[in-house]
Formats: structure tokens, C-alpha cells, sequence
């Protein structure tokens, strides 16, 4: 008894699911088989890879597909559904990943058979790989002004705002989620594995928040040395640090966290043996057990974040500063300075994604991406 709208919707949602899945093959494996069809028993089963070509394509028909059938936004009641936005914001990603230099390359990675059949890479380099990506943002960009419903959770209050945009259901910032339990509990298994160890923030993760005043760390700065993280029970450090790890003498459980040695958090297993504790979506386990909450898959402000890199790997950073600009401002950065070349901005658009995204599976495919093997050499060598 669906109406002819209803079903087109339905499959739109279902369309939007399967590209979801299989962007995620695509920033693991590059190309894989497409399987456009139900097989029968006596089909062969023996799919040739697609081509990174073949399969970005596919997963953008299929998300254009949903795009034409699927509401902006749905009701409160149906948050959580798949959307308009959220298909075109999932096709953002998919584009930024394919003009990325880890398929948007004059040489592959990698050489060998899979580089030779264009599985991992598209054989060449091509600007307008860069300009599609920023042709999808700005399409969202021009459907975001024209109907609205979306924006960053902005009260005022950066931290509670910050917490707010990942965690709370249908707050307007979240464009794909998921859900796991109904409510939020801290008993679940994947948080008890983080007062082991899993998770645990390293030094020259959260050596990468700047000041408050938008002025990069640096232990070699007096000042910053002196008062790393509070001064006179002030923040002293971007507000995004204190709900992403947990920090010696920040608030948390209703007293002061203690993660130096000896302290309660440092004690606890391994939850703070780097002298940091993992808070962001664990909290404080006490405040936010039995709410409603989601995990987020996508946010409004890895479209703003995308549209900027864009911008800037096409040359146009000129344009990339607002967007830059919006997310930092949500959580009471100034404007970034506008002084950067070309390479300079790139690292701190990446900086900012890792800001922003951490622990939102973000991070690792940004570093993949980019071929930033460097980064990962020197953090096992840290290890």
C-alpha cells in the first residue's frame, strides 16, 4: 500500500547505503567487483575489479540516483533516515577522495599488476578531479542556502557546542549517522576496551591544538610551557581539546581528572599512561548514560573543510578561507591568517580535519590519501 513516492524514497535510501559501503572499499581497497545485480545460483561469481575510475563513477550514479528522489531533511521522528543531504555530502567525500594524490597521481604508490589494471590509482593526473569535488560541494553549498535545516550547533558556548555537534540526535550539524543501542551506555564492550589502552591520545596529537587565540602550541614558549593546558582555572588551549582527551586538572566526574603518575585516571588500567585520557564520545561515563545519541558519520563541517581544500588544490585559496574560517569560529578560533602558500595551507586544512574529526575515521584515510607516509614512519617511530 506505498505510494509511488514512497517507494522511490525507500530505494533512494537503500541507494545512498550501498554507496556509503562502498566508499568505504573504495578508501580501503581502491577498486573492487560492482555487483549491480541479484546473482542466481548458476551465475558466475568470478567479477573483475572495477577500476578506481569505474567504481568513483558508479558510486556517483548511484548517489545522483538517490539525490533525485530523497527529502532534504526528514522529521525529527525520522532522524536519522538517509537524505538528499546526506547523499550529496557522502558524494562530496567520495569526489575529495578520488582527486586526492593516492589515485590523482602522474606515478601510482605503488607499482605492480593492480597499478598497471588502474585498481589503485586513475593513471594520470587531472585537475578537473579537483574541480568535480568542488563542483559537488558548492552544488550542497547552493541547496544548503536555498532550503536550509542544516547548520553547525553555534550557542555560544563552544565546548557544550563542540560535544553537542557529534552526540546529540537530529541537532541539524549531522548529515549521516548511525546507531548502535537505542540509548548511551558506557558499559558497552567498545568503551571498556579504553581503560586498557585502546584509543589512548598521544603527545604530538594533542601538540597539534593550538592556543586559544589561535597561536600554534610549543613547548619551547615559556608561557605555553608554564600553563599547557589551564592558567588561573582558564582554558588556555582550542576549546576541542578538553572533549577529545581528557587533561590533567580538566572537570570530569565532578572533580579534577588526575592523569599523572599516580593519579586516579593514570591507575586505571592503561587509561592514561601517556599522560592523557580518550574523552571524546567515552565523556565523562557518567553525564550522558541513558541519552539518546548517535555516532556520526558525517558532518556538516567535513563539507566546509572539503570545499576549502578544494579550493586551495585548484588554486583559488583566496575562496577556501571562509570555510576554513566557519569551523574554527563555531569553537572560538579567530580567523585563520591568510598568508599561507599553497602547501602550507594544505597541512592546515589537514590539521583542522584532525581537530574537528578525531576519532571520527577521519584522520587515517586523510593520511592515506595523501601518501603521508612520513607521518606514520615518524609515529611508529615514537612508539
Amino acid at each position: 500500500n506505498m505510494t509511488q513516492l514512497e517507494k522511490n524514497i525507500r530505494k533512494g535510501e537503500a541507494k545512498t547505503i550501498i554507496a556509503l559501503h562502498y566508499s568505504q572499499m573504495l578508501r580501503f581497497y581502491g577498486g573492487v567487483p560492482w555487483v549491480n545485480h541479484s546473482y542466481k545460483p548458476d551465475e558466475n561469481f568470478q567479477i573483475e575489479r572495477a577500476t578506481v575510475e569505474e567504481l568513483v563513477d558508479s558510486i556517483v550514479s548511484l548517489l545522483d540516483e538517490a539525490i533525485a528522489v530523497l527529502p532534504w531533511a526528514v522529521s525529527q521522528n525520522d532522524g536519522g533516515r538517509m537524505t538528499k543531504a546526506a547523499a550529496m555530502g557522502l558524494k562530496v567525500r567520495v569526489l575529495l577522495f578520488a582527486a586526492s594524490p593516492l589515485f590523482n597521481s602522474d606515478a601510482p604508490f605503488y607499482a605492480g599488476e593492480a597499478s598497471d589494471k588502474k585498481y589503485v590509482w586513475y593513471g594520470n593526473y587531472n585537475m578537473q578531479r579537483w574541480q568535480r569535488a568542488l563542483d559537488a560541494g558548492l552544488d550542497f553549498m547552493d541547496e544548503l542556502e536555498s532550503k536550509g535545516v542544516y547548520k553547525l550547533v553555534n550557542t555560544g558556548n563552544p565546548r557544550e557546542d563542540f560535544l553537542a555537534a557529534y552526540f546529540n540526535r537530529y541537532n541539524g550539524e549531522v548529515l549521516m549517522s548511525s546507531r548502535w543501542h537505542t540509548t548511551y551506555s558506557t558499559n558497552m564492550f567498545a568503551f571498556r576496551q579504553l581503560i586498557y589502552g585502546v584509543c589512548n591520545p598521544t603527545l604530538n596529537f594533542v601538540d597539534m591544538f593550538p592556543m586559544a587565540d589561535g597561536t600554534d602550541f610549543s613547548w619551547d614558549n615559556p608561557e605555553h610551557a608554564k600553563y599547557p593546558f589551564f592558567k588561573n582555572g582558564v582554558y588556555t588551549r582550542d576549546i576541542r581539546l578538553y572533549e577529545t582527551c581528557i587533561v590533567n586538572e580538566d572537570k570530569y566526574q565532578g572533580r579534577k581528572a588526575e592523569t599523572y603518575v599516580g593519579g586516579r585516571e593514570y591507575n586505571r588500567g592503561m587509561m592514561a599512561k601517556n599522560g592523557f585520557g580518550f574523552r571524546k564520545f567515552f565523556q565523562d561515563q557518567v553525564s550522558s548514560n541513558g541519552k539518546f545519541y548517535q555516532w556520526p558519520l558525517l558532518r556538516l563541517p567535513e563539507i566546509y573543510l572539503s570545499i576549502a581544500e578544494a579550493y586551495n588544490e585548484l588554486d583559488r585559496s583566496d575562496e577556501a578561507y571562509q570555510f576554513i574560517n566557519k569551523v574554527r569560529n563555531r569553537v572560538g578560533l579567530q580567523n585563520i591568517r591568510q598568508d599561507f602558500t599553497k602547501e602550507q595551507l594544505r597541512e592546515e586544512i589537514l590539521r583542522e580535519r584532525v581537530l574537528e574529526f578525531a576519532f571520527e575515521e577521519v584522520r587515517y584515510f586523510d593520511l592515506i590519501r595523501f601518501k603521508r607516509h612520513d607521518i606514520f614512519r615518524s609515529c611508529a617511530s615514537l612508539n
